[in-house]
């Protein structure tokens, strides 16, 4: 049981990339779900998942933890009704800046370390409260090995930047 909270507790942590806050890798993960379940390779988190380590936060009503036949694992994560899946850290630009986002379906594989928001999926990019960049939805994806994001049926907004030097 502890090596498989173990092993999902850092497949959990796919906010790993050069955006997220790097001293969160050195943090410890907590894991807190109303119920669990193992079935052979297969872990199951139910009611109220919540996921913490450094910075990030993760929220989801359900979460599956998978080893498949090669060794590889896969985490799925989803949602209820007005309860999307949802996650929030620190991104090492910057004093006080985040990256959030939530979907519905969040699934993430860590031999290729590629995040998918499926359904209703938005992330967006805050600097201290002000949403600087958003992206929306059906379906987004992030390939943390190269630091690209692409989707479908996508809406983008950039906000502009602001100056610090007033004008007199």
């Amino acid at each position: 049981y502890f090596l498989s909270l173990l092993l999902i507790a850092s497949a959990f942590f796919f906010l790993s990339s050069a955006h997220a806050e790097k001293a969160d890798s050195l943090k410890k993960t907590n894991i807190k779900a109303d119920n669990y379940e193992q079935e052979g390779s297969v872990l199951n988190l139910k009611g109220s998942v919540k996921v913490t380590r450094g910075t990030l936060l993760i929220t989801a009503e359900n979460a599956i933890y998978q080893e498949r036949a090669d060794g590889s694992t896969l985490v799925t994560l989803t949602a209820t009704t007005g309860a999307p899946v949802f996650f929030r850290q620190k991104r090492d630009k910057g004093i006080d800046m985040w990256m959030e986002g939530n979907a519905d379906r969040v699934e993430y594989d860590p031999k290729t370390e590629i995040v998918k928001l499926i359904t209703k999926a938005s992330v967006r990019y805050l600097e201290k409260h002000k949403v600087t960049q958003s992206q929306e939805g059906d379906f987004l994806s992030y390939d943390n090995f190269n630091d690209i994001f692409n989707g479908k049926s996508v809406s983008i907004t950039i906000e502009p930047k602001t100056n610090n030097t007033e004008t007199k």
